[in-house]
């Protein structure tokens, strides 16, 4: 139905200089994609990628696949959805994948593995992508850290609810039943890899200068500190009654307490905001984070020692890094400081009565 040197023309004619192309044949070309996006198959717009090495047809094709998708879904078995997955995973491995295609053809991973898990109870998909993301985390190149990066967040992204396609043609039950099972069994995974790159970035500083890989593994770490965890059994009425506008605290499950409350969690998180700070978007992300951390509650701390011994962690180390940190970033730790002298209860605060003087001294 699209022949693939109309589809070249289509492309070139759009991005073409007023003087070159007429308005009448712009609007031809760009009537002839839009068509292409609204009916172009699965199948259409995986040859075009596989065979098709123009970069404006090749994105034209990674953005058409996500409404075909949107389309055939429901027909798609749970081997043609796994089959698709590993399909795209080849794709974004080669190295004439423009970053543009990338970014498309990952969102549609994260996709499909969502709506196998959600829809055939079939966990296959998300197990391949998560060794996927071992192996890429573990190259020596930065591309391949990069792509970790990016599965990761995009299926973060579509398990937890807050991506844009992350209910395609599933119900609020297989979405939440989708999510309880990534949560159970790869979430604590993915932020322990946040952690070892941030551990990473802190041995070697220079590591800043990506930008790009820096910022992807932030924004995984803000996205998991963001999760909304479903404590005891998921049900449709509380997925419902769920307010996206309101911040959620971080309240990890219990099995997560040997990953929150070790000496290391904190350290981390603070030593690499040290690093990333004088970047403004990088610091605005990291930033948020530490107010996520600082607004943890929860089973991790229903001992009354541990959040105590917690919370001297925490002062200790604003008390030291703040002193560098303002006041450049006294906007965006303000927040921090609330949610962190909100969520302790006075009895912790009497049980490190001296610790509170001099943190009230240091915000001063």
């Amino acid at each position: 139905m699209f022949k693939l040197e109309d589809l070249i023309v289509a492309c070139s004619t759009v991005i073409a200089p007023p003087q070159q192309v007429g308005a009448d044949k712009r609007r031809d070309a760009e009537e002839y994609l839009l068509e292409f996006r609204r009916k172009a198959s699965i199948q259409d717009c995986g040859d075009i990628l596989r065979n098709c090495q123009d970069a404006g047809v090749r994105f034209q094709a990674a953005v058409s696949l996500k409404s075909a998708f949107a389309r055939e879904s429901v027909e798609l078995t749970s081997e043609a959805l796994i089959q698709l997955a590993l399909d795209l995973l080849q794709l974004i491995e080669k190295s004439d994948c423009s970053a543009q295609v990338r970014e498309q053809l990952v969102m549609i991973v994260a996709i499909a593995v969502k709506r196998n898990s959600g829809q055939n109870n079939d966990s296959k998909g998300l197990q391949i992508v998560q060794q996927k993301v071992q192996e890429f985390a573990s190259s020596s190149q930065p591309q391949g850290q990069v792509l970790a990066a990016s599965l990761i967040c995009a299926v973060v992204q579509e398990y937890s609810g807050t991506g844009k396609s992350s209910v395609i043609g599933l119900s609020i039950e297989g979405h939440q039943k989708a999510k309880k099972y990534y949560e159970n069994h790869c979430l604590s995974d993915n932020f322990t890899l946040v952690m070892k790159f941030l551990g990473h970035l802190i041995e070697n500083p220079q590591g800043v200068q990506n930008f790009m890989m820096v910022k992807k593994f932030l924004e995984i770490g803000y996205l998991i500190l963001s999760w909304r965890f479903a404590h005891g059994k998921a049900s449709r009425i509380s997925l419902m009654r769920e307010d996206k506008t309101v911040d959620v605290m971080f309240n990890p499950p219990d099995s997560w307490k040997g990953i929150v409350t070790s000496g290391d969690f904190l350290k981390v998180w603070f030593a690499s905001h040290g690093i990333v700070r004088r970047s403004p978007e990088l610091g605005s992300i990291s930033a948020s984070c530490i107010q996520q951390i600082c607004s943890m509650k929860g089973s991790c701390l229903h001992e009354h020692e541990t959040e105590a011994q917690w919370a001297a962690s925490m002062i200790e180390l604003f008390r030291g890094n703040l002193p560098n940190w303002m006041p450049a970033q006294s906007t965006g730790l303000s927040h921090a400081f609330k949610h962190f002298i909100e969520n302790r209860s006075v009895h912790i605060w009497m049980m490190i009565e001296s610790y509170f003087p001099p943190f009230l001294s240091c915000l001063a």
